[in-house]
């Protein structure tokens, strides 16, 4: 049985330069390179060509610890999140968009610790996922 090719036992490449653990990988295609890009609760962001043994560049991208990590597919956006409560957007230079700490409205609360990230694949959408009960959306 099975669905298509199947994935052998056998590891084509290793990278071991985060000092971490990894809280999301997203391969992406900006400007005609293909890249991976990694993200550790360290809150460093790491960008990798795959005919490469070592990373291309590394960000910074947070002090506290970064628990939620995404990059959007075809947008040069990051998004992190932090059990410290708060969202941010970084463009692939590192420089922040926007840091999210609260839910919208007029007494909006505080969102929880950020547990997990994900871009909508052609929009401009971040849906984002915390402790609290919400599922929240984020557009320009």
């Amino acid at each position: 049985g099975g669905y298509g090719r199947q994935f052998n036992d056998v590891q084509q490449m290793s990278f071991t330069e985060h000092s971490s653990w990894i809280v999301n990988t997203k391969f992406t295609s900006f400007g005609g390179r293909f890249e991976l890009l990694s993200g550790s609760i360290s809150g460093e962001a790491k960008f990798w060509d795959l005919r490469l043994p070592k990373s291309l560049r590394n960000l910074d991208i947070q002090r506290s610890p970064m628990t939620a990590f995404g990059v959007h597919a075809k947008i040069p956006l990051i998004a992190s999140g932090a059990h410290a409560q708060f969202l941010k957007i970084l463009d692939l230079d590192g420089d922040t968009k926007n840091v999210i700490r609260y839910h919208e409205g007029f007494l909006g609360q505080r969102i929880g610790a950020v547990s997990c990230l994900a871009w909508h694949p052609n929009r401009l959408l971040l849906a984002a996922g915390a402790t609290d009960p919400f599922i929240s959306l984020y557009s320009q």
